[in-house]
């Protein structure tokens, strides 16, 4: 079972890899721009150079995508995970184990309700959405950046 999450982990470490930003339309590169935290990755200096290639048809999107953040299939997408996460983070807590944190924050945890979880969630993926989009404006270096 190990041998297979191995290979699985790998596979899908050389599949993220192999990012080819030059066969994206500006659409698809602003959807990964706005959908993972280019600024950290291995792709944050391949993804800038397409970004300032392609800033004029790249611009508008990340300024829609701040205006209007994300969309409402990805919002249910967040809150789908949100809610499957939050099983499994109340299970954990459950176990008995204080994974490091004090009994107030334990406690805090176990009262937290699935609603309030997925609302955080929910905030915090808008705002990240947001801060993306206009970090994408900068780094592209645009009119707008």
């Amino acid at each position: 079972m190990k041998y297979l999450l191995c290979i699985a982990f790998l596979s899908a470490a050389s599949l993220h890899a192999q990012v080819d930003f030059g066969q994206m339309s500006p659409n698809e590169l602003a959807q990964y721009w706005l959908t993972n935290d280019c600024g950290v990755t291995d792709d944050g200096p391949a993804i800038n150079q397409f970004l300032v290639a392609q800033v004029e048809a790249v611009e508008p999107l990340l300024i829609r995508a701040y205006q209007d953040g994300p969309g409402v299939d990805q919002i249910r997408q967040l809150e789908e995970q949100a809610r499957m996460n939050f099983s499994v983070i109340q299970k954990a807590l459950e176990s008995g184990n204080d994974f490091g944190l004090s009994k107030e924050d334990l406690e805090l945890a176990r009262q937290q309700t699935v609603d309030e979880y997925v609302k955080a969630e929910r905030e915090k993926f808008i705002l990240g959405y947001r801060s993306q989009a206009l970090l994408g404006l900068a780094a592209g270096g645009g009119e707008a950046g």
